[in-house]
Formats: structure tokens, C-alpha cells, sequence
């Protein structure tokens, strides 16, 4: 099957799916499951204590705020997330370093609190910011460059600048399409 094929058969089931359900629920849908990505990346990408007492090489005042900022994410309890985001993204940076991708994440999610707060001029240069990162740390084709482009083209269809949006579309779904290969 062909990426085009592919991609126009994903766009046809969420259309589908935002008829049957109505675009709210669709919408609803959609936040439960980036709600459910924050959890996912801080197992997979920074690493949360999944035995009692470790801390993979992060300090025990990170992972907390971290955890208690993607418990309260999860529950869709954004403004009491907040606070710990914030923290760990001031932790993060004396122990990572303003360059480090993990670094970026912490930034990432924090733009993701503020994007559901609609604090649309907060998150984007949270979102930019990530972005450089991650294209300077990684390269421009790493899958989580990608994810950032996402990211921040959600931000830019928020706020009405779909040509914007589009642009960093494409190029994260090109590199999505060079993983598959």
C-alpha cells in the first residue's frame, strides 16, 4: 500500500469518526490520547522510576515533579499541573543542560499544559524552542523532531495559521515515512 494510500485512508477514518461522534467528542478524543502520550513519553523517554528508590541517573526532586506534573496532565487537571511542569523544566535544565533532548521534552510538555490552557503565546516559544533543540541535538530527520513539529503545528491550527501548520505537517510526516522504510 502506498504512503498516499495510507495517509487518505487515516484521513477518511478520522473524518468518520468526527461524523459519528461530532467534532467535540472527536476533539475529546484527541485530548485523552495526548493526555495519554505525556504518560508514555516520561516511561519512555526520561525514564520514571518503575522500581521504588531508582532514579535512572535523575535527581529524585525531577522525577517527582515530573511524575506529579504527568499525573495531574493525565487527569486533565492542567492548572495544577502547571506548577510541577514548571519545575521540573527548572530542574531539568541545571541537570540536563539547555541543549540535551531530554531537556526538550520537559519544554515540550510544558508547551502541551499551556496549548490546553489555550496560553497559545506561552506555549509557542516553549514549542520553538523544543523544536531547536532537538533538530540541533538529533538532527532534522529523528522521529522526535517529528514529534515536535506535531506538537507546534497544533499550536499554529489553534491559533488560525493553517498554511503554518501544514508546513510542519509535511515534514513531520516525511520523516515519519523514512521510519517506516
Amino acid at each position: 500500500m502506498t504512503d498516499n494510500a495510507t495517509q487518505g485512508r487515516a484521513a477518511h477514518q478520522i473524518l468518520g469518526i468526527q461524523f459519528r461522534l461530532g467534532i467535540g467528542e472527536a476533539e475529546a478524543m484527541a485530548k485523552a490520547f495526548l493526555r495519554a502520550r505525556w504518560l508514555l513519553i516520561g516511561l519512555l523517554g526520561l525514564g520514571l522510576w518503575l522500581t521504588p528508590g531508582a532514579t535512572y541517573g535523575h535527581s529524585r526532586e525531577l522525577l517527582e515533579a515530573y511524575n506529579r506534573a504527568g499525573t495531574l496532565y493525565g487527569q486533565g487537571r492542567y492548572g495544577e499541573a502547571l506548577p510541577f511542569a514548571k519545575r521540573a523544566v527548572g530542574l531539568g535544565e541545571q541537570e540536563f543542560g539547555a541543549s540535551n533532548p531530554r531537556f526538550a521534552t520537559l519544554l515540550n510538555n510544558l508547551a502541551n499544559l499551556y496549548l490546553y490552557q489555550g496560553r497559545y503565546a506561552d506555549a509557542e516559544p516553549l514549542y520553538e524552542r523544543a523544536l531547536a533543540i532537538r533538530e540541533k541535538a538529533l538532527g532534522p530527520e529523528h522521529p522526535r523532531v517529528a514529534t515536535s513539529l506535531e506538537n507546534y503545528a497544533a499550536l499554529l491550527r489553534a491559533t488560525n495559521r493553517s498554511d503554518e501548520a501544514e508546513e510542519l505537517e509535511a515534514r513531520a510526516a516525511a520523516i515519519r515515512a523514512k521510519q517506516v522504510e
